[in-house]
């Protein structure tokens, strides 16, 4: 994985040198002071007219390439351009998106990628900046509102004075806890919970009640189970839900100081949230929960398996769809809490984004299709597949399709924290999720896993320029 990592890097900064070359007068966008003069002419009065184009979308398969689908037809038909959507299958999709964008293929328009992926581009050359349409009367929507978007979602993609913006956001996402509502609800159960703890049975508010829930709801002889992690070894989920668990705790993963970086992941607040994963595992997860990733563990949950579940947003939309959730109209959701009850919660921020590439054939058009998935009505056209909205008007709306679900996400956005947005963050992810999982499944002890971890993280950090050091 380093080996790749370490190619695509390599890939992008000669790419970006290439961008950088072809033009003295280039913008770090990578578009040329021709086409910005071009995209900001003094005739901005007459709309320009993207119909009879046909422009080329690019998107993993599943919940993204479900979301992009369910827009094309209505953006044909305002404003007559042809979509052709690429879904490319999860387990080469990025690597695919990246040696593309890398070697300047030329084969999108439009890409919808990860958070991760667009930061990782971000100071590249390699991707368009969105300001340079946005600032076009000609082209951009006046009812465009990027003030509309809650800010975390957004904020990340801009440069820091906000004269570059690499993305728009396509898809919100964050950490969050469904629970069983109709068993927590239950009076037989609410009575036992109380006087087997001491404290009534409700959503959980810290991770201590979230193991008290889970161990009272373990019940290996109905099959039924207090959680369901997703602890498989290179399973790009074990990461973030170390990360959620450590925000609970009032920590984050560095401390910065100086404008650089120091890991502090292997202190006591680390080691004892490492120590629940393996605790839960053994005591109250769903068998092969060891093996199991982000599909696995909420078909689990869905199969009615399991009383909570750590997950994303978008699963939402599949527990309640009765041909496949057994759980369907049974699920509550709750933001992620603090460890101790009053303590702070917090939660490691996902999304995708929209990006525009600087290779792009038609950059007009794709910004155009680029507004449109992200905008208010965009927005509403891909919730059923699990994209779920990124806009706080769309959140707030009393029609929209999830009205009960939606203020718990806004919460939950409004509580997330987002990765390191430096492009070495995806190797040190990976590491962390390979130390998760060892101790997570009792291949290593917590400490120990955590050290070696922040030892291989000071070597990238070190390398990249951004570690600390004493």
């Amino acid at each position: 994985m380093k080996r790749l990592i370490a190619f695509l890097l390599c890939t992008v900064m000669v790419g970006a040198t290439t961008v950088g070359c072809s033009n003295t007068e280039s913008s770090s966008s990578g578009t040329t002071s021709q086409e910005t003069e071009s995209l900001a002419s003094e005739d901005n009065t007459a709309s320009i007219d993207i119909s009879g184009q046909k422009i080329v979308v690019c998107t993993e398969s599943g919940e993204a390439g479900d979301g992009v689908g369910a827009q094309i037809d209505a953006f044909k038909e305002k404003y007559g351009c042809d979509v052709e959507l690429v879904d490319i299958p999860a387990d080469v999709y990025k690597t695919k998106i990246q040696t593309d964008l890398a070697a300047q293929s030329g084969s999108y328009d439009v890409i919808v990628g990860t958070c991760d992926f667009a930061l990782q581009f971000k100071e590249s050359g390699l991707l368009e900046n969105l300001l340079d349409y946005s600032n076009n009367t000609a082209l951009a929507d006046p009812e465009y509102n990027v003030e509309d978007f809650v800010p975390v979602t957004i904020d990340r993609y801009y440069n820091d004075d906000r004269s570059y913006l690499c993305a728009y956001p396509f898809k919100s996402d964050v950490q969050i806890i469904f629970y069983r509502k109709d068993l927590m609800e239950d009076p037989e159960e609410q009575a036992a919970f109380k006087e087997k703890y001491g404290y009534d049975l409700e959503p959980a508010k810290s991770w201590q009640m979230y193991f008290d829930i889970a161990e009272f709801f373990t019940r290996p002889e109905d099959d039924f189970y207090g959680t369901a992690l997703m602890m498989k070894r290179g399973c790009d989920q074990t990461g973030p839900n170390f990360y959620t668990r450590l925000l609970g705790t009032g920590q984050e993963m560095f401390e910065e100081i100086d404008g650089k970086y120091k890991p502090i992941i292997n202190n006591e607040n680390g080691v004892k949230v490492l120590q629940s994963f393996r605790d839960e595992l053994v005591n109250y997860a769903v068998p092969g929960s060891d093996n199991f990733e982000y599909y696995e563990a909420n078909q689990a949950f869905n199969d009615g398996r399991c009383m909570q579940v750590i997950t994303w947003l978008g699963a939402y939309a599949t527990s309640q769809n009765e041909e496949n959730s057994k759980v369907a109209g049974k699920v509550g959701a709750m933001a992620c809490p603090g460890w101790e009850d009053g303590d702070k919660g917090g939660a490691m921020l996902g999304g995708w984004a929209v990006v525009l590439p600087a290779d792009a054939q038609n950059k007009e058009a794709g910004y155009k299709f680029a507004e449109f998935c992200s905008s208010a009505e965009g927005e509403k056209l891909k919730v059923s597949s699990g994209c779920f909205p990124s806009r706080t008007s769309v959140l707030e709306d009393p029609d929209s399709e999830y009205p009960e679900y939606f203020p718990i996400v806004l919460e939950a956005l409004e509580a997330g924290v987002a990765s390191p947005s430096w492009t070495e963050w995806n190797e040190l992810n990976v590491t962390l999720g390979e130390y998760v999982s060892a101790a997570g499944t009792g291949v290593m002890e917590p400490q120990a896993a955590l050290d070696e971890c922040v030892e291989q993280w000071n070597s990238v950090l070190s390398e990249a320029g951004l570690l600390y050091e004493e």
